[in-house]
């Protein structure tokens, strides 16, 4: 029943297989849009605050429309890249600190590499004026993020000895 308060608790239950499936899947599921749910109302909350003249209009790490999720006219607080790593980050973080995966050092450098791929795409775009799309934001984003979860899952299980 934890599932229905952690959905990788219940995602591990069905790796494992220790449970009843479905309900440990209808578990996972409603917990993860509970969770996506707080996010976004945090998420909404704090770029309100923070920038309430241009909330809906612009996004606010980048300040370019054109590069933020818009629905009927409404620009989403963030860019598709900081969208992409703050997702990557709520869903694997958890996946990761459950231990679900092997903590070896193969994982760890390719962490890094994914971590480069996303900084690089903002370097070049930033600093070079090498135009990125949407896509490629969303997918060097995702990349960062997951990246960026392994890295601190695997830090802190090296050093806390857990």
């Amino acid at each position: 029943m934890l599932s229905f308060i952690l959905p990788f608790y219940g995602i591990k239950n069905i790796i494992t297989k220790k449970g009843n499936v479905f309900i440990n899947l209808l578990g996972t599921v409603i917990s993860l849009l509970l969770y996506t749910t707080y996010y976004l109302i945090i998420l909404f909350t704090v770029t309100y605050l923070l920038d309430k003249n241009n909330f809906g209009i612009m996004p606010i790490c980048n300040k370019i429309a054109e590069r933020a999720l818009t629905i009927n006219g409404f620009v989403f607080p963030i860019c598709y890249r900081c969208l992409a790593i703050s997702l990557s980050i709520f869903l694997f973080l958890p996946f990761f600190a459950l231990g679900l995966n092997n903590y070896n050092r193969s994982f760890f450098i390719i962490s890094i590499f994914f971590m480069i791929i996303g900084v690089l795409d903002g370097i070049l775009q930033y600093g070079f004026g090498i135009i990125s799309t949407n896509v490629r934001r969303v997918l060097t984003g995702g990349l960062a993020g997951i990246g960026f979860s392994y890295f601190i899952t695997y830090i802190l299980k090296k050093t806390l000895r857990l």
